[in-house]
């Protein structure tokens, strides 16, 4: 119940942080998301994060040390390769939980194989 809450609470924060982002665009030429980065694409990484982690990390837009480590264990959880960067196969599961809260605002910022 509690994860539950968790993601109602960061569709409600995600939804709040991308204002401008529209419909959903081609994104197999977005930039890799990986440590030391800031912006809304790591912010993306973040939510899909705390969705499938507990915890999950701080949902602040920072790729630091508590993000790389999600990172890996997320792509674990995934059976992905395990390096601790949003690639297209990293990226096609954090798009997934974008979209599954119909949010669509992370198609764009994150790559994805499609």
């Amino acid at each position: 119940m509690r994860k539950l809450f968790v993601c109602l609470g960061m569709a409600v924060v995600l939804s709040g942080a991308l204002p401008w982002a529209g419909a959903a665009g081609a994104s197999t030429t977005a930039a890799y998301v990986e440590w030391g980065m800031q912006g809304d694409n790591v912010v993306c990484v973040q939510f899909a994060e705390a969705i499938v982690l507990d915890p999950g990390p701080d949902i602040d837009g920072i790729f630091g040390d508590e993000t790389y480590y999600a990172t890996l264990d997320f792509q674990a959880f995934y059976s992905l390769s395990v390096d601790g960067v949003v690639g297209p196969q990293t990226g096609d599961w954090v798009w997934y939980w974008d979209n599954y809260f119909s949010l669509n605002d992370c198609y764009a910022l994150v790559p994805t194989t499609s």
